[in-house]
């Protein structure tokens, strides 16, 4: 087995070039094989030895000229060989060769390395290269997200997120960076325990690094929120030689607190008084819940109402549902289902037109008004005890346009003990007064209201006991007496307006 010389390739046997290298090759000519035969004669050997000589000559001569044309073949060929290789060679990169150690004679030898060592060669070099690059990024490169945090506060539904960056990251970013005046401001222990170097390097950067949260508020557990960044990397690169990675980074809303809720409106009352067309509305709380002491309820119209007007009543009206939500939240561990309900307008009433209105029952809470009104109005001493009133009956006054009002005149009879304070006599008197109401109306319930009560019609008697002492009481002696004075009244204004008047009693006198 035979290798070339130069670049050590395996050659065929008997090549006279490198395939590879086309360098020429030393060749050993193999000696012809010699078959000993019988001793001759001398002459015989000397004859035999001149036509030898002879012949031998002629077959070296064959020999040489043979050899030359093969050997000028095979130099050919190689110089085939040779260019094809070069023209390959060519085709690829070409690399300085590797100097060998010298061979035994002392000869620098350059031996050329196969192409696929090349190959692997420079595959290590770029990974080397690559590799070293790459180090020397990292080095100077720090990523935002590795210490940023987001902090949920408030309660489910309604929870808050802050975006927290951690004091590490500024002092992180501070190793990292080469500015022109970091060395001066170390050498000047510029930095202490009150200010140290994150501070300086939030306070250099925080106008060149933004972020959004979204959504960052109304939030719920389970709920993902996104921190999107805003950095100025080239400028922060190019003047504090760090370079900032940021990329939108999600979160997922959990730990908020869970909250209760209530319904404001199943704690109230709301009802409607007046007249058709002057109604009002009246809201009254049923709980004691603390939450009404912060907050109270707004009608959206609390006068001159209809009967079916819609209204809407609100819970907290001067703040708005967030607000709301949040300090009732916080003073009472609750939350308002809903801030605002409408309502219909309904139970007004319309002015009494008709004496058959005014029945004891529609009239309970007005008779009881009128009996305190003659106990107020009698004004009695020590000696004087009223005994009993009671409501005999009532008058109506009214015009031809209902809506312009009444007056409506209930008739009390009253019963007073009388005691001498000097002896143990005793006496009793019965007197009969009217008391005045104005613009009564009844509702469609049936019960009846009032707008003023002018108390006892202006008229006065005396009265002696049987001890000889005198009373003084606002009324009549008799009921024929009251009924008449006040008949007389009404009837000059039926007469000259054109009034109607009607009684309880079933006829005038």
């Amino acid at each position: 087995m035979a290798f070339c010389k130069e670049c050590g390739t395996q050659l065929e046997e008997g090549a006279l070039f490198c395939s590879n290298c086309g360098t020429k090759q030393d060749v050993l000519t193999a000696a012809p094989d010699f078959t000993p035969e019988e001793t001759a004669s001398a002459e015989d050997a000397v004859e035999v030895s001149s036509e030898e000589t002879e012949e031998t000559k002629t077959e070296e001569t064959k020999t040489e000229e043979a050899n030359t044309e093969e050997t000028k073949a095979e130099e050919t060929k190689a110089e085939e060989v040779k260019t094809e290789e070069i023209k390959k060679e060519q085709a690829q990169p070409t690399y300085s060769a590797i100097p060998e150690a010298n061979t035994a004679s002392g000869t620098n030898v350059f031996k050329k390395v196969p192409v696929y060592g090349w190959i692997i060669a420079a595959a290590v070099l770029v990974v080397i290269v690559v590799g070293a690059v790459l180090v020397n990024i990292k080095a100077h490169t720090i990523n935002i997200n590795d210490y940023v945090s987001v902090e949920f506060d408030g309660y489910d539904t309604m929870g808050t997120a802050t975006v927290v960056i951690d004091d590490e990251f500024w002092e992180t970013l501070y190793k990292k960076a080469k500015f022109k005046d970091k060395e001066k401001l170390e050498k000047a222990d510029f930095f202490d325990v009150y200010y140290d170097e994150g501070d300086y390097m939030a306070d250099e950067l925080y106008k060149k690094i933004k972020y959004e949260v979204s959504p960052d508020e109304k939030l719920t557990n389970g709920d993902e929120v996104t921190v999107s960044w805003k950095v100025k990397t080239d400028t922060i690169k190019k003047n504090y030689g760090v370079r900032i990675k940021s990329e939108d980074k999600t979160f997922k809303v959990a730990e908020l607190e869970e909250v209760k809720s209530f319904n404001p409106f199943d704690d109230i009352e709301v009802s409607f008084s007046g007249l058709d067309g002057s109604g009002e509305v009246e809201i009254e709380v049923t709980s004691e819940n603390e939450v009404y002491d912060y907050f109270s309820f707004y009608p959206s119209e609390s006068y001159g109402l209809s009967a079916g007007d819609k209204i809407t009543i609100t819970f907290g009206s001067y703040y708005d549902e967030d607000t709301i939500s949040e300090m009732c939240a916080e003073k009472c561990g609750m939350v308002p289902e809903v801030l605002e309900q409408e309502y219909t307008v309904e139970g007004l009433g319309h002015y009494v037109s008709d004496v058959s209105e005014l029945t004891e029952e529609s009239l309970a809470d007005v008779i009881k008004d009128g009996k305190d009104k003659v106990v107020e109005d009698a004004n009695l001493s020590e000696a004087e005890t009223i005994n009993e009133v009671k409501y005999l009956g009532a008058y109506l006054l009214t015009s031809d346009d209902p809506t312009e009002g009444n007056e409506v005149y209930l008739l009390y009879e009253t019963h007073v003990d009388l005691a001498d304070p000097d002896s143990d006599a005793t006496d009793s008197v019965t007197y009969f007064a009217f008391i005045e109401f104005v613009d009564v109306s009844i509702n469609d319930e049936g019960v009846c209201a009032y707008r003023n009560n002018y108390g006892s019609l202006y008229n006065s008697f005396s009265y002696t006991a049987s001890f000889d002492k005198n009373y003084y009481y606002y009324g009549y002696e008799s009921v024929n007496e009251a009924r008449k004075s006040l008949e007389d009244d009404a009837n000059w204004y039926v007469k000259n307006y054109g009034y109607k008047l009607g009684n309880t009693f079933g006829s005038e006198l």
